[in-house]
């Protein structure tokens, strides 16, 4: 059986066909585009025109050239942010994006009404000044005329299918769900005078959307093909790959970090409210308890500077060159405002060593990456301690996916400094966990734990252990 998974990052967006046959997994990669926002009417936002017609409808033909008899698509992005529809369901405009400055204004303005421990309260959901719930109260709060309001993920499925619905991982993730009771949050949704009427049903992972609209289908000359719910926050799907237990926990190592546990029930305490914990729902409505840390993006920022002296830098290089680095004495905030949003990383960084009295002249590549790997490291220390106190699991091991698998000399500073036992997972968990969703909706699998263990016995995992001093 072969599926298609569309995972839209931030930097760029992947179709890749997954191959199920006699138990064995494989994937090719048919279609790949830029994700860039772009500056528009003063803000930061995607264009979604571009984006449909570039992106959406070239990658569909192309995988179905190369893959005519693919059974169903499934669609994950990252979260929070979403597209204002009018009376007649046309996008008002491009969607803002969550690094846009707005957000933290907003998030500002709403909390000198309603403290975040009220919001948390209602929806688990740590505080990030990004969040949905303060970029829908900067919607109402301007005013903005709109008839209702769709994820990424939920806007992209409904211009494909014409069905308007609320896949659940992501609504989760937006303050407005109450994962608790497992419905809207009916507080959080006053808080911002948001009329629960601009909200679409809830469909939750491995439910049918609906098919691909028969003029699209024309157009393209592809099939009517069926959509199918995923889980469409992509780090719900990511942690969908990971051949979990009770005792393990992971890491989705990428632009962020996200390092947690899961669990049936959500965790909303006073103290994961002070450790700013979070309670993301999964498939079959687990729990993702995580704190969210910035991840490599501070890297990916700093090689487009680095490549403007050097273009023929690369990542490997950066790594190898951050291996060669035994001395490093400079720390860094990693989640410090300073390094939030993308431009002119390597003078933001020089700019906090000189404000925190760390600053060295003449820093190479790899003395600058090799501190912000530890600096990341020390961050993952003290989440995973949070983690652990919070929610009373005792962690034995670490799994890592996502882009970070590749970073083999960070992974093995994460088990010295964690002393844990750390195992990579899957490069491309986000696509997987898609997959894994879409095969369990054809019943090649009777449920998660089946699917996850057959992703697991046809990979390779590569395991580091403490070398504690």
């Amino acid at each position: 059986m072969e599926i298609l998974s569309i995972d839209i990052s931030a930097s760029s967006g992947r179709f890749i066909v997954c191959s199920y046959e006699n138990g064995k997994f494989s994937f090719e990669e048919t279609f790949r585009f830029p994700t860039a926002m772009e500056e528009k009417d003063y803000h930061l936002r995607w264009p979604f025109k571009e984006v449909w017609e570039e992106a959406i409808l070239k990658g569909l033909k192309e995988s179905f050239n190369k893959h005519p008899n693919i059974a169903s698509v499934g669609i994950d992005t990252f979260g929070v942010d979403f597209g204002l529809l009018d009376e007649n369901d046309n996008l008002i405009s491009d969607p803002i994006g969550y690094r846009d400055g707005r957000n933290k204004k907003a998030a500002k303005a709403l909390l000198t009404k309603i403290p975040y421990a009220e919001i948390y309260k209602e929806s688990g959901i740590q505080y990030l000044p990004f969040n949905s719930i303060f970029q829908l109260f900067d919607v109402t709060r301007s005013h903005i005329r709109f008839n209702s309001f769709l994820l990424m993920p939920d806007l992209i499925n409904f211009y494909l299918t014409g069905k308007k619905f609320t896949e659940l991982t992501n609504l989760s993730t937006t303050a407005l769900y109450n994962p608790k009771d497992r419905k809207l949050s009916e507080k959080n949704l006053k808080f911002i005078n948001l009329n629960p009427k601009t909200m679409s049903p809830i469909i939750y992972p491995g439910q049918l959307i609906g098919t691909l609209k028969k003029e699209i289908a024309e157009k393209l000359g592809i099939p009517e093909v069926p959509f199918i719910a995923v889980g469409s926050h992509d780090t719900a799907s990511a942690v969908a790959s990971i051949n979990l237990d009770e005792h393990t926990a992971y890491l989705s190592s990428g632009t962020w970090s996200l390092m947690g546990v899961e669990l049936k029930e959500p965790i909303v305490t006073v103290k994961s409210l002070m450790d700013n914990c979070t309670n993301e729902i999964g498939l079959d409505h687990t729990v993702r308890f995580l704190k969210n840390i910035m991840g490599l993006f501070i890297v990916q920022e700093l090689k487009k500077d680095f490549e403007k002296e050097d273009p023929t830098v690369t990542f490997q290089m950066l790594q190898d060159e951050a291996k060669e680095v035994k001395d490093n004495k400079i720390f860094i905030n990693v989640d410090d405002d300073t390094f939030s949003q993308p431009g002119e990383m390597k003078d933001k960084y020089l700019k906090y060593l000189t404000r925190t009295n760390q600053y060295v002249p003449n820093l190479t590549r790899g003395q600058i990456v090799r501190s912000i790997y530890e600096s990341m490291v020390e961050a993952y220390l003290k989440a995973i301690h949070k983690i652990e106190e919070a929610s009373s699991v005792k962690i034995e091991k670490l799994i890592i996916v996502g882009g970070g698998v590749n970073v083999t000399l960070l992974n093995q500073m994460v088990a010295d400094k964690l002393n844990l036992v750390v195992e990579s997972g899957e490069k491309e968990a986000t696509v997987c966990g898609n997959a894994l969703c879409q095969l369990i909706y054809w019943k090649q699998f009777k449920d998660l734990k089946e699917a996850r263990q057959a992703l697991y016995d046809s990979s390779k995992h590569e395991v580091y252990k403490p070398n504690v001093k």
